[in-house]
């Protein structure tokens, strides 16, 4: 009798379409929580992720009138300490549109100064340090001098049956720009043309104009142009006698 009546529940079209439709129904439900929930998780997990990032070697830009001042004791990179969401880093991170700059140093002028850095262009949802984040510099004003340039070579080097005459320059001076205290100390400036034994040919190349002070330091100052050709004549030795009828 009750298979009878589990035959004629299976055989009512309306309890056939419940079951269906509440199969469905179920279906539908992990279906979406496969395919909707678990993503919706995940894109929730990655906004609210956090993360820290370092960068290295990043150049430091200045914040000065370079053609009236000059400045020492700025590093020329520092590194960059970030955090913050993940998916904003990761956007920072790409579009790399940031920059480390200093203050306005034209309001400090000459002088000794701590200089605080800062970055520019970074996403305020991003915390940041910068290492060294604080700098001791010298501001000084900029000097730009004209001046000759001497030729430095042994002579001793020509052979003896020979004789160098005045080196012939490409350029008789140079122009030297750098702080005034360093310009103030400028001794000597020159460039030597390296030689061997027994020269016997006129002598020719380019080479570096040195700078230094009384105690013979190179000094840091910008040399424009930097290197200067420099030909050496050097011819067999001759000399004129009278000559004397006996």
């Amino acid at each position: 009798m009750s298979k009878n009546n589990n035959n004629n529940l299976l055989e009512n079209v309306w309890v056939v379409r419940l079951i269906s439709l509440l199969v469905s129904i179920l279906l539908f439900g992990y279906v979406y929580s496969e395919n909707y929930g678990l993503s919706t998780t995940n894109r929730n997990d990655a906004i609210s992720t956090l993360r820290s990032e370092t960068i290295s070697n990043l150049p430091i830009q200045i914040n000065m009138d370079t053609d009236r001042y000059f400045i020492s004791g700025l590093p020329e990179t520092v590194m960059l300490n970030i955090s913050g969401p993940e998916s904003v880093i990761v956007q920072t991170l790409s579009a790399s549109d940031f920059n480390i700059v200093t203050e306005d140093l034209d309001l400090l002028g000459p002088g000794r100064h701590t200089v605080q850095l800062r970055v520019e262009n970074l996403s305020e949802e991003l915390t940041y340090q910068i290492v060294p984040s604080r700098v001791n510099v010298q501001i000084e004003e900029k000097v730009t001098i004209e001046s000759s340039v001497e030729v430095r070579f042994d002579t001793d080097a020509v052979n003896d049956a020979y004789i160098s005459k005045e080196p012939i320059l490409n350029r008789e001076s140079v122009i030297i720009t750098g702080p005034a205290s360093t310009v103030e100390r400028i001794d000597r400036i020159y460039v030597r043309v390296p030689s061997e034994n027994e020269i016997t040919s006129t002598l020719k190349g380019t080479y570096v104009v040195q700078v230094e002070d009384e105690a013979r330091n190179k000094l840091n100052v910008v040399v424009e142009p930097q290197e200067i050709e420099v030909q050496i004549p050097v011819e067999p030795y001759e000399k004129t006698v009278p000559i004397r009828l006996v």
